[in-house]
């Protein structure tokens, strides 16, 4: 029974099974299958796969298990369509508005799928146009530009979202084309996905299961967000290069080192007189993904992975006791915490800085990409001014500036350094 409009429910690859609801239950098919591109399927009548079980058990069991695996794993991959269409048809009922939002996220939608399939099937007939993969890129932009301006007016954050997995599910067959998509939507449960996706934005690589997914891709890691994050990471290193002693060895704390990537490009600036370098994080996983992921570790240069609950010590219970610091990191910490932990940290920061040393912190101004990062791409961060965070900074008896970014001015990417006030009080 094919949806009105179309709904993508699902994106087989190699070795996927489909029909095998069917095959359980002998109900009617409820959803057609159409190939992408040139494929081979092997197909079984029920009668001749039903002989085969029956006269093989072991070969029966395995076949139930897959059947089973395959079947929570298709569940699995349109619950989220299950979750905002159908709940918001059921919140409809009480309101009707939901259902309006709704039928908007697929009208929003048609559009650069319409454009997509489009430019698909001409280059497929055709040599690759660079006309075409430049509207292809363009529909993109405007389907962002479009989400900015359609779900800033959406009265409460439920129904944004709500809104936002409608669209998702819409356009999730060109969306998992592009490395950004595929990691955010349909890898986001796998573990270590989040630091996958953030390295992948810091990498600045496009990639995509053909050409129109690598050049979808281009225009993900191109827009404010990313920009913003790999330029507030490429001054934080600056910054923690200027402020460090230039006589001795350093002592760096970096609190949840995310990915690795500005640690990565820290040490080769440390070679000269050398450091110690305590990565300190709640996730044992983060920890690991970050040590995995150093390929070269200076001589002169001691790192420490330090498992501690960042919460406990922001209280002041910290399990490891640290001696005074050079600098504190927090690179995009804060894109996560409300404000009240925010002010807990820089204040603990603030009682183990060696007397002249220095806090550095990243974080993300609002944007013209935030609903897209957010409702789009499932990635939503806390947004702050530089004024709310040297508020944070004064309060914790530390004084604050911030750091000039190259770069465009709308990118959001924000570092600021801060220092010891005189008296070390507001």
């Amino acid at each position: 029974i094919r949806q009105t409009p179309e709904v993508i429910l699902d994106v087989l690859g190699e070795g996927r099974v489909v029909g095998e609801m069917a095959f359980v239950d002998e109900s009617e098919r409820v959803a057609d299958v159409r190939a992408l591109d040139e494929a081979v399927v092997r197909h079984w009548s029920r009668d001749e796969l039903l002989r085969m079980l029956e006269g093989d058990t072991s070969l029966s069991s395995r076949f139930y298990a897959a059947l089973s695996s395959a079947a929570v794993s298709r569940l699995r991959a349109t619950d989220q369509y299950a979750l905002g269409v159908i709940g918001l048809q059921n919140t409809s009922r009480k309101s009707g508005v939901s259902a309006a939002v709704a039928e908007e996220a697929r009208s929003i939608a048609a559009v650069p799928r319409g454009v997509w399939g489009r430019i698909e099937q001409s280059t497929r007939n055709e040599a690759q146009d660079a006309h075409l993969l430049q509207e292809a890129e363009t529909a993109l932009l405007n389907l962002v530009e479009t989400v900015e301006g359609w779900l800033t007016n959406v009265s409460s954050m439920a129904r944004a979202q709500e809104a936002g997995a409608v669209l998702r599910n819409e356009l999730r067959h060109w969306l998992i084309r592009t490395r950004t998509g595929l990691i955010s939507i349909d890898r986001r449960g796998e573990q270590g996905a989040r630091l996958s996706f953030l390295a992948h934005l810091l990498m600045n690589r496009p990639e995509g299961t053909d050409l129109i997914g690598e050049r979808l891709d281009r225009v993900f890691l191109a827009l404010p967000t990313p920009v913003g994050l790999r330029l507030r990471m490429t001054a934080a290193v600056d910054e923690v290069v200027r402020t460090i002693p230039q006589d001795r060895p350093a002592k760096i704390t970096i609190l949840q080192p995310s990915c690795g990537a500005l640690l990565a490009r820290l040490l080769p600036r440390l070679i000269k007189n050398g450091a110690t370098i305590r990565c300190v994080d709640g996730d044992s996983q983060t920890l690991a993904f970050v040590d995995a992921g150093l390929q070269a570790r200076p001589a002169g240069v001691q790192i420490e992975m330090v498992h501690e609950n960042l919460v406990s010590l922001s209280e002041g219970r910290p399990v490891h006791e640290v001696s005074r610091q050079d600098v504190i990191v927090l690179n995009g910490l804060v894109d996560h915490l409300p404000a009240r932990l925010v002010g807990s940290l820089l204040y603990w920061c603030s009682k183990q800085l060696a007397d002249d040393g220095h806090v550095i912190l990243t974080a993300m101004t609002p944007t013209s990409d935030v609903r897209a990062m957010e409702h789009l791409l499932s990635w939503p961060l806390v947004r702050r001014t530089p004024d709310d965070l040297t508020a944070l900074f004064a309060a914790a008896g530390l004084k604050a500036s911030v750091v000039t970014l190259d770069g465009e001015t709308q990118h959001g990417g924000l570092v600021i350094s801060a220092e010891l006030s005189a008296n070390g009080q507001v």
